[in-house]
C-alpha cells in the first residue's frame, strides 16, 4: 500500500512515499552507504572463511551493513533522532 505524502516546508511542496504508515526517509549520507556497502561485502568474504559459529555471525553484521546501504537508513540513527544526510 503506497501513499503519497505532501507536506510544504518553507514555500516548496515536497512528496514523499508512505509505505505502511511510515516515511521512507534516507538518514546514512552517500559516503557513508558506500563505506557500509564495502566493510559489508567484506564482512561476508570473510565469513566464507571461518567456522560455522563464527561464519554466521559475520555473515549476518555483513548482510546488516549491506541492507543500510542500499536502502539508505539506519534503525540506530532513528532510534537516537541522528541523520547524516
Amino acid at each position: 500500500m503506497t501513499k503519497t505524502i505532501t507536506k510544504i516546508s518553507r514555500g516548496y511542496i515536497h512528496r514523499e512515499p508512505r509505505f505502511f504508515g511510515r516515511f521512507r526517509a534516507e538518514n546514512v549520507h552517500r559516503v557513508e552507504r558506500g563505506v557500509s556497502l564495502l566493510l559489508g561485502a567484506g564482512l561476508v568474504a570473510l565469513a566464507r572463511r571461518r567456522r560455522w559459529r563464527a561464519r554466521l555471525g559475520l555473515s549476518a553484521a555483513g548482510s546488516a551493513l549491506i541492507g543500510r546501504a542500499i536502502s539508505g537508513r539506519s534503525r540506530v540513527y532513528r532510534a537516537l533522532h541522528l541523520s547524516t544526510t
